[in-house]
């Protein structure tokens, strides 16, 4: 491997960890290791690198640059309303993961392990399938998947594999070859903060609410519907942190302390390696259904992706839309113009140890008007509903 390889792998810009160049190493010269912000890099050990080139040439972002835009995009709610009130959204992803798990197929996708690490794990049955639901706002770790994916498509065994694009795109990068028997999904994606980050955000929600916190839940309904609004138990009582009262969910949504590589994503916009590409339908101004109950799009970015759909319709209201309908509200459906960083992005993490994460959260994702957003969020909903006609008459 050449200097300018090692370089490529870990050069903080472009590697978003996903571990492709770790699994296609020959000779295990790869290895993940944290850094100081609690991201995963490529440490090569150099003893036993011999320069053939392997990782560079399987990491995602040198190896894919085509375009790559959706072939068709629909309005997606699912008709089953319990299952649709556990998703984040429209509840694309569960009537997925059953038809593959109905056939006999294997399911991956993201869940919290029981100290709140996002892990993508395989999934067998639908209880093992359910924790996947849900957005989950922090970077999560591959683990062996991708081998793990490799073993059972080789054996003809039919797969789903959910996660972020950069994800998707190691994935493929890292098998090299198409499989029929491969379904991928990814969302679209806002970035990642750090696994660190949000390990400190649980161990303070333990201490300001006296307990452990259990039943995590970064997008929960059962107060407000299709809102943001963060849901917990802490000794066995529910509690809610609603649109922007979550300090964590305010870092997270502002960009403030993203993986470097998210800034300037390559696999957002018009460069979409899945074959289905699913995420938030804000602005959905489809009448036939009601969309405070949550409402997602679906792409369709391949034939695969078209066929498995087509499978599963029957479980949504679906209506046809366009991706510039999408991008309205969400722009990163079409376009991939880089981020810009913020100027204190650099001193967050080291903030954060310095000064604690109630602190840091304090100086750097607190919102300017948090005080109003605190009494807005506890208004009775016929008094927001009604605020909003008022406005409109405006």
């Amino acid at each position: 491997m050449s200097e300018n390889s090692y370089i490529n792998i870990t050069d903080k810009s472009m590697c978003s960890g996903c571990r492709a160049c770790e699994h296609s190493c020959p000779f295990s010269a790869i290895s993940m290791a944290k850094d100081n912000e609690g991201f995963i890099y490529p440490d090569v050990d150099l003893s036993k690198c011999t320069n053939c080139g392997i990782c560079t040439e399987t990491c995602p972002v040198t190896k894919f640059r085509e375009k790559n835009l959706p072939k068709t995009v629909y309005t997606a709610q699912l008709l089953d309303k319990k299952l649709l009130s556990q998703s984040s959204s429209g509840g694309v992803f569960a009537p997925l993961a059953k038809y593959v798990i109905d056939n006999g197929g294997y399911v991956f996708g993201c869940v919290f392990d029981e100290n709140y690490n996002a892990i993508i794990k395989k999934a067998t049955t639908m209880d093992e399938v359910y924790p996947m639901q849900g957005s989950k706002y922090v970077s999560s770790d591959t683990l062996d998947t991708f081998a793990e994916a490799r073993e059972l498509l080789k054996k003809g065994d039919l797969v789903l594999y959910t996660a972020t694009p950069c994800q998707i795109a190691g994935l493929k990068a890292y098998l090299k070859k198409d499989y029929d028997n491969l379904i991928t999904m990814d969302f679209l994606c806002h970035g990642v903060t750090s696994a660190d980050l949000f390990s400190e955000n649980i161990s303070y929600l333990e201490s300001k609410y006296g307990g452990k916190i259990t039943d995590y839940k970064f997008r929960d309904k059962s107060k407000r519907g299709w809102a943001i609004c963060t849901g917990f138990k802490s000794n066995g009582k529910k509690y809610y942190e609603l649109f922007k009262e979550n300090l964590y969910f305010c870092g997270f949504i502002s960009g403030s302390a993203s993986r470097y590589s998210c800034y300037s994503c390559h696999f957002r916009g018009e460069n979409k390696k899945s074959d289905i590409t699913v995420g938030d339908f804000w602005g959905c101004s489809d009448t036939d259904i009601d969309t405070s109950k949550g409402v997602s799009f679906i792409a369709i970015n391949t034939e695969i992706g078209y066929n498995v759909i087509n499978n599963i319709k029957s479980e949504f209201y679906m209506s046809e839309t366009t991706a510039e309908e999408v991008a309205k509200q969400n722009s990163s459906m079409l376009h991939d113009t880089p981020e810009k960083i913020p100027q204190f992005r650099k001193n967050i993490y080291g903030e954060l140890k310095r000064l604690g994460y109630a602190k840091c959260a304090d100086k750097y994702f607190k919102p300017k008007n948090y005080a109003l957003i605190k009494l807005k969020n506890r208004m009775p909903k016929f008094l927001l509903e009604f605020a909003k006609k008022i406005r409109g008459l405006k």
